[in-house]
């Protein structure tokens, strides 16, 4: 029992685990931050790829337009 005591006590090992329990908190706060970080990319990519689509259908409709306006005055 006095072994166990003295085991319990004993603080050598004391800063080890301390850096242990730091090094853990980082991975874990890297680890959050890098998942925000690639949420907000995927959103951006997400806004990019709609308005390119809705790029896409404005020049058609644009195009459409011209080729009314061309046939109107007869010009093609």
């Amino acid at each position: 029992m006095k072994k166990l005591r003295e085991w319990l006590r004993d603080r050598r090992g004391s800063p080890l685990v301390e850096e242990a329990l730091l090094l853990g908190i980082a991975a874990i706060t890297l680890s959050i931050v890098l998942s925000m970080i690639a949420g907000f990319l995927s959103s951006v990519q997400g806004v990019f790829d709609v308005n390119l689509a809705n790029f896409d259908a404005i020049k058609e409709q644009l195009k459409q337009a011209w080729e009314t306006l061309i046939k109107f005055f007869r010009l093609g």
